[in-house]
C-alpha cells in the first residue's frame, strides 16, 4: 500500500480521486497506478513491470523520446540501485484518474547510496488499457539528477 508521507495505515488519506459521472474504469486505473508505485518502493520491480503493456512508451523529460518496456523495465531497475536501502521511496500524495488516464503527485525524500539527500517531486500522466499502463509520463527536476551526478551534465537525464 502506498501512503502519503507521515501517513500510517488505517489513517486517512489525502488520495484524490476525481471520477467522470458513472466512470467505474478510472477508479480500477488509479488502483494499478498505486501498485505500480507500492511495488516499487517495496523493491519488487518485476511486479512494477508486470502492470505495463508490452507496447508500453514511457517519456521522460529531457530526453524528448519514448522507450519501450524493456528499456523502462532497465532503467526501473537501476534507479533503485542509487538509493541507500536499494529501493526508491515513491510517496503518492495525491491522484486524479478520469477514464483510461489517471495522474499521479509523488515525492521521494531518500539517501543516495554515497549518503546524499535526494528530495526530488514527480508528476505522472498514466494512460492505461485492459488494466495494463501503455504510456507513462514523468516530469521531475533534472537540473537536481545533474546536479547530483546521477546524469552527468550535458548528458540527457534519460541515458544514464
Amino acid at each position: 500500500m502506498v501512503l502519503p508521507r507521515g501517513r500510517r495505515a488505517g489513517t486517512r488519506s489525502r488520495f484524490t480521486l476525481v471520477l467522470a459521472p458513472g466512470d467505474r474504469s478510472a477508479t480500477d486505473n488509479r488502483r494499478v497506478v498505486l501498485a505500480f508505485f507500492t511495488h516499487l518502493a517495496s523493491g519488487r520491480t518485476d511486479e512494477a513491470v508486470a502492470l505495463l503493456a508490452d507496447d508500453l512508451y514511457f517519456w521522460m523529460p529531457a530526453r524528448r523520446e519514448e522507450i519501450g518496456r524493456a528499456e523502462t523495465a532497465t532503467r526501473l531497475a537501476r534507479v533503485g540501485a542509487l538509493m541507500d536501502g536499494a529501493v526508491v521511496p515513491f510517496d503518492v500524495t495525491d491522484t486524479v484518474a478520469e477514464g483510461d488516464r489517471v495522474t499521479a503527485l509523488v515525492e521521494v525524500h531518500a539517501a543516495l547510496r554515497d549518503g546524499t539527500a535526494y528530495d526530488q517531486y514527480y508528476h505522472w500522466w498514466f494512460r492505461l488499457r485492459d488494466g495494463r499502463i501503455v504510456q507513462m509520463r514523468e516530469y521531475n527536476d533534472t537540473a537536481l539528477v545533474h546536479r547530483l551526478g546521477i546524469v552527468p551534465p550535458g548528458q540527457p537525464v534519460g541515458d544514464g
